[in-house]
């Protein structure tokens, strides 16, 4: 497996996510600089208020990344899976010395590492350092220690599981309708109500994307397996 997973490392040109991952951990780090400056910038605004506290700004922020790195993966996905198993290039996969499910799998190991470990990264160091400025500024209004570190580093892995089974249900419905945009589209629309809800759960944030978390893993590994399933039964094109 782990040769397969070299092999779309040296199939692939990395460059352009690693750019996309640097833009999501920029935009990221200045919305959160901008919420916390909302209470100089808007003083009289009431909601400006409440981003000064980081239990309220920080799953707001999560969100922000882990939307961001949904769509990564889903165009991840659209470029490695289902532009290559829906197109012409089918030719050449089907002919490795290598079951059809074990290349598959390589392929989703491989988008699943590279956005997981991305959005881990961008999500912990992008709170932190907003959590330090705040600090440092006195734009928080309470200091941020080892328990809100702990959250920050929970929130971070619940989401990138949570990015990465949206990201895979995107793929099942791109697959079977052989079209990237699918993928792309239901990404979009899977993903967007999460950031609407933030603001309503933000007091239970931890067990409600918890919840969710299991539930699209759940759903995930069984669109998965029937991908899986159904490439093995793949006639070439």
């Amino acid at each position: 497996m782990m040769k397969l997973i070299k092999l779309e490392l040296r199939r692939n040109n990395l460059k352009p996510y690693l750019w996309g991952s640097l833009g999501i951990f920029i935009f990221a780090l200045v919305m959160g600089i901008f919420f916390i400056a909302l209470p100089l910038i808007a003083p009289s605004d009431p909601t400006s208020k409440e981003m000064s506290d980081f239990t309220m700004l920080s799953p707001l922020i999560s969100i922000i990344v882990m939307a961001s790195y949904t769509i990564l993966g889903s165009v991840m996905n659209t470029k490695f899976i289902v532009e290559e198993y829906t197109g012409r290039k089918n030719l050449l996969l089907f002919t490795y010395p290598q079951k059809r499910s074990q290349i598959l799998l390589a392929k989703f190991i491989f988008i699943f590492v590279f956005t997981f470990a991305a959005l881990m990264f961008s999500n912990v160091v992008v709170l932190l350092l907003i959590g330090l400025i705040g600090n440092m500024t006195g734009l928080i209004t309470k200091p941020i220690g080892l328990d809100d570190a702990m959250n920050v580093l929970l929130l971070s892995i619940i989401l990138g599981f949570i990015a990465n089974s949206i990201s895979t249900i995107a793929l099942r419905v791109g697959f079977f309708k052989k079209s990237i945009i699918w993928t792309l589209v239901t990404a979009i629309i899977l993903v967007a109500p999460l950031g609407n809800s933030v603001m309503l759960v933000s007091n239970f944030t931890l067990p409600i994307f918890l919840a969710l978390g299991a539930v699209l893993m759940f759903l995930c590994l069984i669109l998965f397996i029937g991908l899986l399933k159904k490439v093995n039964k793949m006639e070439v094109v």
